[in-house]
């Protein structure tokens, strides 16, 4: 087990039907987990073996949620994950290994551990950079390895998990907290370290159509009724937003059918 790191899964008690199908897919697609594995709940919890619960009390918002969590680990770097990560192929230990090292001996603050909507600046093969003032999301909520000291000046008391991929980019540079950022490049789905279901498997508070697939393939039926799933449409024009030429129309759709309840 590293001491240097931990394994954080964001989550609340709202989404607790999440954590039965997450954990399952961690043992499942992680047998040689390295590290601590903490899932950030509110009163709740699901007793296992490997997977353990941070409580953190009544409900105050993401960021403070995560802040309060976080106070309670001891390791300098953490992997954050989301309670809807749920994943689908064996993950990639010693290349995650290697990643941490990397921060390590770099002094990266924030590596993603998949490339996000944006254009960066190649480092090396395998690494490329992320300008917090110049590229769209250059920081987000998808997989990622933070330094834990770094993440935890950007938790704003209150913030969403919305409010911060809108605006910890601009908190940074206006309160002058250094980021060094990067991304991990892979040329194939192959290379990727960690696989998890395509789009995340909850989305605006409904199932999207790859989580409701794996919940029906993995034995988790009773799960499908406590949400909606994502219709046919929202769920392609999410998949479109990844083209360029296509982002900003298809967020526009996407936007308009969330504002007027179309589902379909």
């Amino acid at each position: 087990m590293l001491g240097n790191i931990s394994i954080v899964v964001s989550s609340c008690d709202a989404f607790s039907d999440c954590w039965s199908p997450f954990i399952f897919s961690v043992h499942k697609f992680w047998p040689d987990i390295p590290c601590d594995v903490y899932i950030v709940s509110n009163h709740h919890s699901i007793e296992d073996d490997v997977v353990k619960f941070i409580k953190v009390g009544d409900d105050k918002g993401w960021a403070s949620n995560l802040k309060k969590a976080l106070s309670e680990i001891e390791a300098d770097y953490i992997l954050y994950l989301q309670e809807d990560y749920w994943l689908t192929k064996t993950v990639n230990t010693s290349k995650l290994l290697s990643q941490i090292e990397y921060c390590e001996t770099k002094g990266v603050d924030y590596l993603r551990l998949n490339i996000p909507f944006s254009n960066h600046t190649k480092i090396d093969d395998q690494h490329a950079a992320c300008s917090l003032g110049k590229d769209k999301y250059a920081i987000c909520l998808q997989a990622a390895i933070w330094k834990k000291s770094t993440l935890e000046k950007l938790l704003i008391e209150g913030w969403s998990g919305w409010d911060y991929e809108a605006k910890a980019c601009q908190y940074a540079i206006d309160n002058d907290i250094p980021i060094k950022a990067e991304v991990v490049l892979s040329d194939a789905d192959d290379d990727l370290i960690l696989h998890y279901v395509d789009g995340t498997a909850v989305r605006k508070g409904k199932w999207t159509r790859a989580g409701a697939t794996f919940l029906r393939e993995n034995g988790f039926e009773e799960l499908h009724p406590k949400r909606k799933t994502e219709g046919w449409m929202i769920s392609h024009l999410a998949d479109w937003r990844n083209y360029p030429l296509l982002h900003y129309p298809t967020s526009g759709l996407i936007r308009l059918m969330n504002n007027y309840n179309l589902n379909f």
